[in-house]
Protein backbone atom coordinates (compact mmCIF):
# COMPACT_ATOMS: atom_id res chain seq x y z
CA UNK A 1 0.00 0.00 0.00
CA UNK A 2 2.72 1.92 0.53
CA UNK A 3 3.63 2.84 -2.97
CA UNK A 4 0.32 3.15 -3.63
CA UNK A 5 -0.07 6.37 -1.04
CA UNK A 6 2.86 7.59 -2.37
CA UNK A 7 1.56 7.66 -6.15
CA UNK A 8 -1.47 9.23 -4.23
CA UNK A 9 0.73 11.93 -2.22
CA UNK A 10 2.10 13.05 -5.46
CA UNK A 11 -0.70 13.82 -7.53
CA UNK A 12 -1.67 17.41 -7.70
CA UNK A 13 -5.18 17.02 -8.29
CA UNK A 14 -7.53 15.51 -5.53
CA UNK A 15 -7.34 11.76 -5.34
CA UNK A 16 -7.75 8.66 -3.49
CA UNK A 17 -7.75 4.82 -3.59
CA UNK A 18 -10.74 2.32 -3.18
CA UNK A 19 -9.83 -1.08 -2.76
CA UNK A 20 -12.08 -3.61 -3.81
CA UNK A 21 -14.57 -4.40 -1.03
CA UNK A 22 -15.49 -0.43 -1.67
CA UNK A 23 -13.11 0.93 1.27
CA UNK A 24 -11.12 3.98 1.25
CA UNK A 25 -7.45 3.19 1.96
CA UNK A 26 -5.56 6.30 1.09
CA UNK A 27 -6.52 9.98 0.82
CA UNK A 28 -4.16 12.56 -0.15
CA UNK A 29 -4.42 16.00 0.78
CA UNK A 30 -6.08 17.79 -2.35
CA UNK A 31 -8.68 15.73 -1.49
CA UNK A 32 -9.04 16.73 1.59
CA UNK A 33 -8.78 20.78 0.80
CA UNK A 34 -11.60 19.72 -1.81
CA UNK A 35 -14.00 17.68 -0.08
CA UNK A 36 -13.01 19.05 3.92
CA UNK A 37 -12.69 15.33 5.03
CA UNK A 38 -9.60 14.48 6.40
CA UNK A 39 -7.85 11.38 5.55
CA UNK A 40 -8.31 10.00 9.16
CA UNK A 41 -12.19 10.58 8.79
CA UNK A 42 -12.61 8.92 5.80
CA UNK A 43 -9.81 5.96 5.70
CA UNK A 44 -11.87 2.45 6.05
CA UNK A 45 -15.43 4.09 5.40
CA UNK A 46 -16.94 2.73 1.97
CA UNK A 47 -16.83 5.08 -0.57
CA UNK A 48 -20.00 5.20 -1.71
CA UNK A 49 -21.39 6.75 1.87
CA UNK A 50 -18.26 9.41 1.42
CA UNK A 51 -19.01 10.78 -1.69
CA UNK A 52 -22.63 9.69 -2.38
CA UNK A 53 -22.32 10.75 -5.73
CA UNK A 54 -25.30 11.40 -7.78
CA UNK A 55 -25.72 12.20 -11.90
CA UNK A 56 -26.90 14.52 -14.26
CA UNK A 57 -30.46 12.94 -13.69
CA UNK A 58 -30.05 12.84 -10.25
CA UNK A 59 -30.22 9.85 -10.14
CA UNK A 60 -27.43 7.60 -7.12
CA UNK A 61 -24.11 6.55 -8.88
CA UNK A 62 -22.26 5.82 -5.90
CA UNK A 63 -23.83 2.70 -4.41
CA UNK A 64 -22.61 -0.63 -2.81
CA UNK A 65 -23.65 -2.19 -6.36
CA UNK A 66 -20.93 0.13 -7.79
CA UNK A 67 -20.73 -0.02 -11.57
CA UNK A 68 -16.62 1.38 -11.43
CA UNK A 69 -15.76 -1.86 -9.42
CA UNK A 70 -17.84 -3.73 -11.55
CA UNK A 71 -15.78 -2.99 -14.81
CA UNK A 72 -12.59 -3.27 -13.38
CA UNK A 73 -12.98 -6.25 -12.11
CA UNK A 74 -14.25 -7.53 -16.00
CA UNK A 75 -11.01 -5.56 -17.03
CA UNK A 76 -13.18 -3.17 -18.86
CA UNK A 77 -11.07 -0.09 -17.81
CA UNK A 78 -13.61 2.84 -16.88
CA UNK A 79 -13.55 6.27 -18.78
CA UNK A 80 -13.88 8.83 -16.61
CA UNK A 81 -17.17 10.43 -15.37
CA UNK A 82 -18.74 13.81 -13.94
CA UNK A 83 -20.66 13.19 -10.44
CA UNK A 84 -22.68 15.52 -8.21
CA UNK A 85 -21.66 15.67 -4.53
CA UNK A 86 -21.10 17.62 -1.63
CA UNK A 87 -18.07 18.25 0.57
CA UNK A 88 -18.33 17.35 4.58
CA UNK A 89 -19.58 21.49 5.24
CA UNK A 90 -22.76 20.68 2.87
CA UNK A 91 -21.62 22.98 -0.02
CA UNK A 92 -22.51 21.63 -3.56
CA UNK A 93 -19.89 19.94 -6.02
CA UNK A 94 -19.27 19.27 -9.48
CA UNK A 95 -16.85 16.60 -9.84
CA UNK A 96 -15.10 14.47 -13.25
CA UNK A 97 -13.58 12.07 -11.95
CA UNK A 98 -10.98 9.58 -13.97
CA UNK A 99 -9.88 5.71 -13.05
CA UNK A 100 -7.07 4.19 -12.67
CA UNK A 101 -7.23 -0.03 -12.09
CA UNK A 102 -4.49 -0.96 -10.05
CA UNK A 103 -5.47 -5.05 -9.95
CA UNK A 104 -4.54 -7.20 -7.42
CA UNK A 105 -1.16 -9.20 -7.49
CA UNK A 106 0.14 -11.72 -5.11
CA UNK A 107 -2.10 -11.62 -2.33
CA UNK A 108 -2.31 -7.75 -2.31
CA UNK A 109 -5.90 -6.11 -2.75
CA UNK A 110 -6.90 -4.78 -5.62
CA UNK A 111 -7.35 -0.80 -5.97
CA UNK A 112 -9.39 1.98 -8.09
CA UNK A 113 -7.40 5.32 -7.83
CA UNK A 114 -9.47 8.38 -7.91
CA UNK A 115 -8.08 11.19 -9.68
CA UNK A 116 -10.61 14.02 -8.85
CA UNK A 117 -11.33 17.45 -10.48
CA UNK A 118 -13.96 20.14 -9.54
CA UNK A 119 -16.00 21.02 -12.90
CA UNK A 120 -18.42 24.09 -11.20
CA UNK A 121 -17.40 26.45 -14.17
CA UNK A 122 -18.00 23.64 -16.83
CA UNK A 123 -21.72 22.70 -15.17
CA UNK A 124 -22.43 26.62 -15.23
CA UNK A 125 -21.38 27.07 -18.57
CA UNK A 126 -23.65 23.64 -19.95
CA UNK A 127 -26.77 24.78 -17.96
CA UNK A 128 -26.17 28.68 -19.78
CA UNK A 129 -25.80 27.10 -23.05
CA UNK A 130 -28.52 24.63 -22.44
CA UNK A 131 -30.79 27.59 -20.97
CA UNK A 132 -30.03 30.46 -23.55
CA UNK A 133 -30.79 27.81 -26.52
CA UNK A 134 -34.25 26.49 -24.59
CA UNK A 135 -35.40 30.12 -24.44
CA UNK A 136 -34.17 30.97 -27.72
CA UNK A 137 -32.58 33.90 -26.25
CA UNK A 138 -31.07 36.05 -29.29
CA UNK A 139 -28.26 38.58 -28.94
CA UNK A 140 -28.56 42.19 -30.00
CA UNK A 141 -25.57 41.30 -32.63
CA UNK A 142 -27.74 38.54 -34.13
CA UNK A 143 -27.91 38.59 -37.84
CA UNK A 144 -31.35 38.24 -39.87
CA UNK A 145 -32.63 34.62 -41.20
CA UNK A 146 -31.48 35.72 -44.64
CA UNK A 147 -27.90 36.46 -43.49
CA UNK A 148 -27.54 33.35 -41.84
CA UNK A 149 -24.73 31.28 -43.47
CA UNK A 150 -24.85 27.77 -44.91
CA UNK A 151 -23.00 25.28 -43.05
CA UNK A 152 -20.70 24.89 -46.42
CA UNK A 153 -20.11 28.67 -46.31
CA UNK A 154 -18.25 28.71 -43.00
CA UNK A 155 -14.46 28.13 -42.88
CA UNK A 156 -14.74 25.34 -40.56
CA UNK A 157 -13.95 21.78 -41.64
CA UNK A 158 -16.49 18.70 -41.50
CA UNK A 159 -14.50 17.65 -38.21
CA UNK A 160 -14.46 20.51 -36.27
CA UNK A 161 -18.62 21.48 -37.46
CA UNK A 162 -19.13 18.20 -35.58
CA UNK A 163 -17.10 19.22 -32.92
CA UNK A 164 -18.78 22.66 -32.20
CA UNK A 165 -22.33 20.15 -32.32
CA UNK A 166 -21.02 18.14 -30.18
CA UNK A 167 -20.08 20.90 -27.44
CA UNK A 168 -23.28 22.64 -28.30
CA UNK A 169 -24.57 18.94 -26.37
CA UNK A 170 -23.02 20.39 -23.38
CA UNK A 171 -19.81 17.93 -23.88
CA UNK A 172 -16.57 18.41 -22.47
CA UNK A 173 -12.95 18.33 -24.41
CA UNK A 174 -12.18 14.71 -23.17
CA UNK A 175 -16.24 13.33 -23.51
CA UNK A 176 -15.55 14.58 -27.19
CA UNK A 177 -12.56 12.66 -27.19
CA UNK A 178 -14.10 9.62 -26.04
CA UNK A 179 -16.99 9.82 -28.55
CA UNK A 180 -15.16 10.76 -31.71
CA UNK A 181 -12.71 8.67 -30.30
CA UNK A 182 -9.80 11.32 -30.97
CA UNK A 183 -7.42 12.19 -28.72
CA UNK A 184 -7.73 14.93 -26.02
CA UNK A 185 -5.09 16.83 -27.17
CA UNK A 186 -6.79 16.80 -30.97
CA UNK A 187 -9.87 17.93 -29.56
CA UNK A 188 -8.43 20.73 -28.10
CA UNK A 189 -6.72 21.73 -31.20
CA UNK A 190 -9.39 21.47 -33.08
CA UNK A 191 -11.37 23.75 -30.11
CA UNK A 192 -8.89 26.37 -31.00
CA UNK A 193 -9.03 26.31 -34.28
CA UNK A 194 -12.77 26.83 -34.11
CA UNK A 195 -12.35 30.35 -31.54
CA UNK A 196 -9.43 31.55 -34.27
CA UNK A 197 -11.82 30.95 -37.78
CA UNK A 198 -15.05 32.03 -35.89
CA UNK A 199 -13.17 35.12 -34.23
CA UNK A 200 -14.49 34.32 -31.02
CA UNK A 201 -12.99 33.96 -27.17
CA UNK A 202 -15.00 31.12 -25.20
CA UNK A 203 -16.38 27.71 -26.15
CA UNK A 204 -19.34 29.64 -25.09
CA UNK A 205 -19.25 32.25 -28.05
CA UNK A 206 -18.71 29.56 -30.31
CA UNK A 207 -21.93 27.57 -29.50
CA UNK A 208 -23.89 30.54 -29.52
CA UNK A 209 -23.08 31.31 -32.66
CA UNK A 210 -23.46 28.13 -34.30
CA UNK A 211 -26.55 28.81 -32.53
CA UNK A 212 -27.66 31.65 -34.72
CA UNK A 213 -26.15 30.09 -37.71
CA UNK A 214 -29.04 26.75 -36.98
CA UNK A 215 -26.15 24.82 -37.23
CA UNK A 216 -26.93 22.78 -33.82
CA UNK A 217 -29.62 19.46 -34.09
Amino acid sequence: MEPLGQFIDNTADGAFAVDYSQKISAWNQAATRLFGYSPAEVRGRLCSEVIAGRDDEGNVFCHRECSVLRCAKQQDLPHNFDIYTQTKAGQALWLNISIVVVPPRLGTRGHLIHIVRPIEDQKRLEAFVRRTLSEGAQLSTEAPPSAQLPASSLPLSTRELEILRVLGDGASAREIAHALGISHATVRTHIQNILGKLGVHSKLEAVLYAARQQLLP
